[in-house]
């Protein structure tokens, strides 16, 4: 929350570290962590491009898949 959107460009490299608790009793298997942004007065998610320019329509970005349990 230190460096508003407003200050980002092209290019620029933003680190935020966050922390998720996850159940006890999750489920085995394969889980995707997905992230978006939301703008903090309305709370719509905010437009997501791809690297063409291209909007994508779900507005979120994968960031990594997770496996727990071993299979």
């Amino acid at each position: 929350g230190s460096f508003p959107m407003a200050a980002w460009f092209p290019g620029t490299l933003i680190r935020d570290e966050w922390m998720i608790s996850l159940p006890s009793n999750l489920v085995d298997g394969r889980y995707q962590l997905f992230v978006g942004l939301f703008d903090l007065d309305s709370g719509e998610r905010l437009p997501l491009h791809d690297g063409a320019g291209n909007e994508i329509a779900e507005r979120t970005l994968l960031l990594t898949e997770i496996v727990i349990g071993e299979r």
